[in-house]
């Protein structure tokens, strides 16, 4: 890896909060079920074929442990209940389907803010389907927590291989400029901590 390269791994790693068994195994069951029954009232992304998805305040179910976990990601994330809910696409289900990816994008936030993103992964496929930060891939496990600032870093995903479909349950909150994820429980020996400046213009 050459210095640029470590120097981005860095940046990514000081920018993300990813948190194994977030969930368990019982709530990650009862999540996916929930999504397949809520699959009719999903709409089609029109920045990609395969991928679908559905804002939970316009699903008719709202399963309780929707609840749970969302009030978890909100003391996980040192917020409060009264923290705003990101506007434009708040908390949502997403399934995308072998032949998806998400497009290279930053998504946008009112000034002197933060968008602020907590994906829950309920369900992976067989390889690929990582999340890209910054073009850096983030490797990730079932039940398990990604949060980051969509708002400054450009993201995607890699190419999908399989047959399984890629299952989401994501939140969204807006917050100030001078919110920081938390400390990471564990650091990881090949990555360097950075200090968590807001960071605009990459990519």
């Amino acid at each position: 890896m050459n210095l640029q390269s470590a120097a981005r791994v860095a940046m990514v790693f000081a920018q993300t909060y990813h948190e194994e068994n977030f969930i368990t195994e019982d709530e990650r069951v009862g999540l996916v079920a929930w999504a397949r029954a809520m699959e009719p009232h999903f709409v089609d992304n029109k920045f990609g074929p395969f991928r679908r998805a559905a804002q939970i305040h316009k699903i008719p179910t709202v399963d309780p442990l929707f609840r749970v976990v969302q009030r978890r990601v909100i003391e996980a994330m040192n917020l409060s209940e009264d923290t705003p809910k990101e506007q434009q696409l708040g908390a949502y289900l997403s399934v995308i389907s072998p032949g998806g990816a998400v497009q290279r994008h930053r998504d946008p936030t009112p000034e002197g803010t933060r968008h602020l993103r907590c994906n829950i992964f309920l369900q992976l496929p067989e390889s690929g389907a990582r999340p890209m930060i910054v073009d850096v891939p983030v490797s990730v496990a079932t039940r398990s927590l990604l949060a980051f600032y969509p708002s400054e870093l450009v993201h995607s995903s890699e190419p999908f291989e399989g047959d399984r479909e890629r299952i989401l349950l994501s939140f969204g909150f807006t917050v100030p400029n001078e919110h920081r994820l938390p400390i990471r429980k564990r650091q990881r020996q090949e990555w360097i901590d950075t200090p968590q400046e807001p960071l605009l213009g990459l990519g």
